[in-house]
């Protein structure tokens, strides 16, 4: 899929919301979503197909950047998002859970948001990446292992040893 480009008529102006205990995190990441055009273009673009009707999400979102467009206080939208995305995660056996009370962060309500919005294909393709993996073997000078892989989430491992970055680097640059 190509990148959508940044369209300023889905941008809001400045708008924020009321914090609750913990719910810093999660204010904040409404407040990311709220500048990307991107989210918002594809559900204005595709409002009207089953899968993004039947996702309480969806409409959840479409309501709060409408009201953001329109200049309106936003700070009471974000209960029904927060309820929605603790619901659902809550309920997946399988999936990591919201545990309410305790600190979260940003990434994890975004892979909490993004578990809830997997029915709509249009969305999850703004946050996949592909990326492809080659392991070199120091001893053979053979590549040992290589997959490619879609994924929302890219981990980096910070204990890599210089030598092995150097050597990545070095890949690359071939």
């Amino acid at each position: 899929m190509d990148l959508l480009p940044y369209n300023i008529k889905y941008i809001s102006k400045g708008c924020g919301f009321i914090n609750l205990g913990n719910t810093c995190y999660f204010n904040s990441l409404l407040q990311c979503i709220l500048s990307c055009s991107s989210i918002f273009e594809t559900l204005e673009f595709n409002k009207h197909k089953e899968h993004i009707v039947k996702n309480q999400l969806a409409q959840e979102l479409m309501k709060l950047n409408e009201t953001a467009l329109k200049g309106e206080p936003i700070n009471d939208k974000c209960y029904n998002i927060w309820r929605i995305i603790i619901a659902i995660s809550n309920n997946r056996v399988d999936k990591v859970k919201f545990h309410e009370g305790n600190q979260e962060d940003a990434h994890e309500g975004l892979m909490l948001m993004l578990d809830v919005l997997d029915t709509i294909p249009e969305l999850k393709k703004l946050f996949e990446h592909r990326h492809h993996i080659q392991i070199l073997c120091d001893t053979c000078n053979r590549w040992t292992s290589e997959k490619s892989e879609t994924n929302l989430t890219f981990e980096v491992q910070a204990d890599l040893k210089t030598e092995q970055c150097d050597k990545f680097k070095l890949i690359d640059n071939n």
